[in-house]
C-alpha cells in the first residue's frame, strides 16, 4: 500500500527533524512546506513551534504560510499545531505584545502564573488527564516545556489539562478539524507515539 504524505509547516521554528522522525516511523512520508506551492493539497498538516509567539506568526506572515493554513482547514483538511503551534490556533497571544493568531480556535494565549514551587517555564513529564478513553489518566506522561498557555473560550474544546500550581493548563484541543497539543508527542515517548499516530491514523 502506498504511504500517505503528511504536510509539515517548515517555516523556520520548531524540531522538524524530531517530528518528521516520529512521522515517518508510524508509516508516513513527510513533505516540507516551505512556500505556499509546496503544499500537497488535501493532506493532514502538521504546525510546529519553537520559540516566542510574535517571532513564529512573524515568519508564518513573512512566508504566506498563515492563508494556505487557514483556507486548508476551511476546507476540512485536517490541522495538529504543536507547542506554539497549537498556541497559533488561537485569536490572540499577550506574549511580550498582544499578537494576532490564526485565529482557528476562539481563545487566547497568556503567562503561566508561577509560585515556590511551579517555576516558569513548565519544563519536564506531566501526567495529562484525558477525556480520550484510549488513554490511562494514571499512568500517561507527556513532556512540556513553555512559559505560555491557551485560554479557550469555549471549555467544550479542551481534551486534555494537566493542574500545574494554581493553573489549570490546557494540553490537547480539538474542534472539528482542528487539534492541539502543548505538549511535544514526538519526546514523549510510547504515550507521545500513541497520540501522534491517532491524529495520523483519523
Amino acid at each position: 500500500m502506498k504511504k500517505k504524505y503528511i504536510n509539515i509547516i517548515d517555516y523556520g521554528v520548531g524540531n522538524i527533524f524530531s517530528i518528521s522522525k516520529s512521522i515517518e516511523s508510524l508509516g508516513y512520508n513527510c513533505n516540507f512546506v516551505k512556500k505556499p506551492s509546496d503544499l500537497l493539497k488535501n493532506q493532514k498538516i502538521v504546525l510546529p513551534g519553537v520559540g516566542s509567539f510574535p517571532e513564529c506568526k512573524k515568519l508564518l506572515k513573512k512566508k504566506k504560510l498563515d492563508k494556505i493554513i487557514i483556507d486548508e482547514t476551511n476546507k476540512g483538511t485536517l490541522l495538529l499545531g504543536v507547542c506554539i503551534g497549537m498556541q497559533l490556533l488561537m485569536d490572540f497571544s499577550f506574549e511580550l505584545k498582544k499578537t494576532k493568531g490564526l485565529g482557528l480556535i476562539k481563545g487566547t494565549v497568556e503567562k503561566i502564573k508561577s509560585d515556590k514551587i511551579n517555576k516558569v517555564p513548565n519544563t519536564g513529564w506531566r501526567q495529562v488527564n484525558f477525556n480520550n478513553k484510549n488513554f490511562d489518566n494514571k499512568k500517561n506522561y507527556f513532556y512540556f516545556v513553555h512559559s505560555y498557555k491557551v485560554r479557550l473560550k469555549d471549555k467544550k474544546n479542551q481534551t486534555g489539562f494537566i493542574k500545574y500550581g494554581k493553573n489549570v493548563i490546557p494540553t490537547s484541543i480539538k474542534k472539528n478539524n482542528i487539534y492541539g497539543c502543548q505538549f511535544h508527542p514526538e519526546k514523549s515517548g510510547i504515550d507521545g507515539m500513541k497520540f501522534l499516530k491517532g491524529f495520523l491514523d483519523e
